[in-house]
Order: C-alpha cells, then structure tokens, then sequence
C-alpha cells in the first residue's frame, strides 16, 4: 500500500488487525529491512476480535510504500492502519482503546475505563487519546460502549 508523508521522519504506524491465534507480522517500509511484529493475538479464540499494535516507521516526504505479510506462514487479518508523525500535533503513541496504556486492547482497557470514569474521572493526556475512541475529544459512555464493541 502507498501513503503519503507530508515531511520526512519518524511516524507512527498503527496497525488494527484481527487473528484468531498467535501470528506474526512484517512491516517492510520502502524496501528496506523487515520489523517483525511477533504473536499478535486479537484477545478471542475466533475471527471476531479486533486487537491494534504500533510500531515506529521511517517515512521520506511524499509518496512511501508500506508492506504488511509474512513470507514464512500466515499473517492476521489487516482491518486497517493509521499514521501518525512523531512529536506532531495529533502525535500518541498510544493504541486507540489501550486506557491501561500496556500495548494491548483487551478487557483489562474496559475495567480501567470504568474504574477512572466512576472513580475520578480524570484520565491522563495519553489516557483521553486512548480512550476517545470515536475521536470527539470527550470520554464519555459512547467511547465506553464503543470499546465494549471492539472487545465484544
């Protein structure tokens, strides 16, 4: 897949995907060396679980290519990506979903989401980029049941 960088440097490249076991995943940007991302697992033992890793890419200005696979078995399903610069303005580095802020989305990011909204209601900043789930700029009961969603 083609994207478009509109200056050069580091990005981060979000990666949203759904596998019913452990798989492995390459990113190859621009030909160069493969980063392979091990055992991503979407929480659920069918193909209904939707789960999101990030890894950090170098992009040129203009247009990049970006692969996804995995030459030695199969790769999980890729239900989308999304890329971020580094120290930009919308930059995070946190995983939509991930409240706990551990790399994962599972239901340990749901208990958090309803022990903060319930307790004091103030999520760090990484938090409130994490748990916007449909990107609003509030946290609220729909970002609640949204994540309830992806998990379900």
């Amino acid at each position: 897949m083609n994207v478009e960088a509109d200056e050069a440097g580091e990005y981060t490249l979000f990666i949203y995907y759904i596998s019913g076991e452990y798989r492995d995943l390459d990113v190859t940007v621009n030909s160069g060396s493969a980063t392979t991302l091990k055992g991503l697992y979407a929480n659920k033992n069918d193909w209904t679980g939707l789960a999101g890793t990030s890894t950090t890419v170098k992009l040129n200005a203009g247009k990049n290519s970006i692969k996804l696979g995995n030459d030695r078995g199969n790769g999980p399903s890729i239900d989308r990506i999304a890329i971020v610069k580094k120290g930009g303005e919308n930059a995070s580095d946190e995983i939509i979903g991930d409240v706990n802020l551990d790399g994962t989305v599972n239901v340990s990011d749901y208990a958090a989401m309803v022990k903060i909204m319930l307790s004091t209601g103030q999520f760090s900043k990484q938090q409130k980029l994490a748990a916007d789930i449909n990107g609003d700029g509030i946290v609220n009961i729909i970002d609640l049941l949204s994540l309830k969603k992806i998990l379900a």
